[in-house]
């Protein structure tokens, strides 16, 4: 009788290791299993800096395209510019909600990477211009040129623009008078720098009256925002084409977050029980008109394709539309809340989060909890997944728990579990770079903060591998075992033999020779573990060297 391997996969802890499948463990720990062999996953690879210098505790850490790191001290949520052609990126979770660029976020020493940023969003003017006759008065038979109003908005470096102020009072404009306009006043809101003002004057066309843009100069369409006044005396045939845009572009609240894009351009960030939409292609701009509701309070947001995945304490709402005018929510049946923020990830196939009783998947196909043939819901429980830090890395799900050296990897091709242990290093965050293919982990060893590459080091992790519960229908002993794999001296294997749950026999191996196992022990069931780094491609263990040889 032998036990033969020749396929090693991970764990389901939700079976009996009687009826696990011959392939797979009870114990699978710092394995890589993903070419079907038992070989190692490698140590993690520092970042420079290594380590990080800003003092405090580290929560959120990304990387720029152009390499350098930054990092907070919160739970921040970073999206990268619709604009192909910006490096800037849009953040919440750090105050209100921010933005920043290459230049300005390395702009001090790295300690204080982000060192400059910018507010998300503008202000709407605070008052009304006022406006003066020039003259104030002309000939009594003078014709009425034209009856107006102005607003204005103010326009930054980066050329966004504002909701407008409120109008001012309606004016009579004859032939012969312009308009001075004044009480430009600049935001006094944190992190906000306009460099120009936009004026707009009311203006009556063949489709109504609109605000048109009035140019500043012939060289430029905005007024400095260091004038004080300017003097309207443009006829309506000088007015630029451009229409007023930003009615009712509103900044985002301060204390919102979860920022997300979708690929149709939209931005969406939520606070409470509300879900905030942007104009399209504006991160800057949300607009009362856009936001949505639901019942429960949101947890947070998660995407595939178009459709907005809102992950709440009690259901989940999808939200789907390409115009931010006209999307649709509706609520899921499914009734599985939302126990962690950090544990959504998009993934191809929709988005996964913890919910009470398993990993979840919502995506096109509809709803399924990926883990509910691996644990029970007292099995899950214990993991702690209120805990979860999630990551889609390579094909393969990674999950590892806030403040603790534990983590899971799920195989979606194998649908099962590895376990990860990291030696004196605590997991806090992490980022995903799709560029250079690499999963970056933020650890922390009681002392410093760092970010390491997953499996970036050439030295290998120990790992430990248990085998099935073997199970005879009467007693036998185990006389012989056999280990196919590249262990030598340098790099020996332990393995343990079970018999009946007990202890059986010990041994370092270290070549792929056959080795006698103790004889005079009868046991029915027969299990055991390897621990170590060399690759094994199969294991035999039988009652005999003549069995181990044949196969019986």
């Amino acid at each position: 009788m032998s036990i033969i391997v020749p396929f090693f996969r991970g764990t389901k802890p939700r079976l009996s290791p009687k009826h696990l499948d011959i392939s797979n463990s009870q114990i699978a720990r710092n394995c890589n299993l993903k070419r079907g062999i038992l070989a190692p996953v490698f140590n993690l690879e520092g970042q420079v800096p290594n380590p990080i210098p800003k003092a405090g505790d580290i929560r959120s850490i990304y990387k720029l395209d152009s390499g350098e790191w930054l990092y907070w001290a919160n739970d921040v949520d970073v999206v990268k510019s619709a604009a192909s052609s910006s490096d800037r990126i849009m953040f919440t979770g750090d105050s209100y909600p921010k933005q920043t660029d290459q230049a300005l976020a390395t702009s001090g020493d790295i300690s204080t990477y982000p060192t400059q940023t910018k507010r998300l969003g503008l202000p709407k003017p605070d008052q009304p211009l006022s406006v003066q006759l020039s003259p104030a008065s002309v000939a009594d038979d003078a014709e009425l040129e034209r009856s107006t109003s102005y607003v204005y908005t103010y326009v930054t470096e980066w050329g966004e623009e504002s909701e407008p102020s409120d109008p001012t009072g309606n004016i009579d404009v004859k032939t012969g008078q312009g308009c001075l306009l004044s009480n430009f006043r600049l935001p006094t809101l944190d992190g906000v720098a306009v460099t120009h003002f936009r004026l707009y004057r009311l203006n009556s066309g063949d489709t109504g009256a609109e605000y048109q843009l009035i140019p500043w100069s012939d060289a430029a369409a905005d007024m400095p925002a260091s004038e004080t006044d300017y003097l309207d005396e443009l006829k309506d045939s000088e007015l630029s084409s451009e229409i007023l845009q930003t009615e009712n572009w509103s900044r985002p609240e301060d204390d919102v977050k979860g920022l997300i894009h979708t690929g149709n351009g939209i931005f969406f960030c939520f606070k409470g029980k509300d879900i905030f939409v942007s104009e399209s292609f504006i991160p800057y701009a949300y607009s009362w008109k856009f936001k949505l509701s639901v019942p429960s309070e949101i947890v947070g947001l998660g995407h595939f394709d178009q459709t907005v995945v809102v992950l709440t304490k009690d259901k989940a709402h999808l939200i789907a539309g390409i115009d931010p005018s006209s999307l649709s929510m509706d609520k899921l049946s499914f009734n599985q809340s939302c126990v962690a923020k950090k544990s959504i990830v998009n993934i191809p196939g929709g988005v996964l989060y913890a919910a009470p009783d398993g990993l979840t998947l919502i995506g096109p196909a509809g709803v399924s909890m990926l883990t509910r043939p691996l644990y029970t819901k007292e099995q899950w429980q214990t993991l702690e997944p209120e805990k979860l830090i999630s990551f889609y890395h390579d094909g393969q799900y990674f999950g590892f728990f806030e403040g603790t050296n534990r983590g899971i990897i799920y195989d979606f091709e194998l649908q099962d579990i590895v376990n990860i242990e990291l030696a004196g290093k605590k997991v806090y965050g992490g980022y995903v770079d799709t560029e250079d293919d690499a999963l970056y982990l933020l650890t922390f060893d009681d002392t410093n903060y760092r970010i390491e590459r997953w499996e970036g080091s050439a030295t290998p992790m120990s790992y430990l591998w248990k085998s099935k519960d073997s199970f005879y229908s009467i007693a036998i002993n185990m006389g012989a075992a056999r280990i196919i794999g590249t262990q030598s001296a340098l790099s020996p294997l332990a393995f343990r033999l079970y018999a009946d749950g007990n202890l059986f026999s010990t041994n370092s191996i270290t070549s792929e020779e056959a080795f006698r196992l103790p004889s005079g022990t009868l046991a029915r069931d027969w299990e055991f573990e390897i621990e170590g780094s060399a690759e094994v491609y199969e294991v035999r263990v039988s009652t005999s060297i003549g069995d181990l040889q044949n196969g019986y």
